[in-house]
């Protein structure tokens, strides 16, 4: 938005107050547990693919452009974290053969 041709955009980024972001992995997902119960079938790979190619390259970009975006002398980021790791799928059910 700040960024933007639009009048009504800039106006409105101008204006923001404050912004939360839930449940977004900054630093990415640990796609391990996805790929367990993918085995070895083709999609595996490319789970893997997006993560590490595509996934790191467009969280670098986002970050990078929210901090540009950011850059009033009276802005404030911060960020709230896990300190411990938690499951991020469980399989149930039937196995696939």
């Amino acid at each position: 938005m700040s960024t933007s041709n639009n009048d009504d955009d800039r106006t409105n980024f101008i204006a923001t107050f404050a912004a939360f972001f839930f449940g977004v992995p900054s630093a990415g997902m640990d796609v391990e547990a996805l790929a367990t119960m993918i085995g070895d079938l083709p999609a595996r790979t490319t789970l893997h693919d997006l993560d590490a190619r595509i996934g790191q390259k467009l969280r670098n970009k986002q970050h990078q452009q929210f901090c540009e975006a950011f850059q009033f002398s009276d802005s404030t980021i911060v960020r709230f974290y896990e300190l411990l790791d938690t499951q991020t799928v469980q399989k149930v059910g039937l196995s696939v053969p």
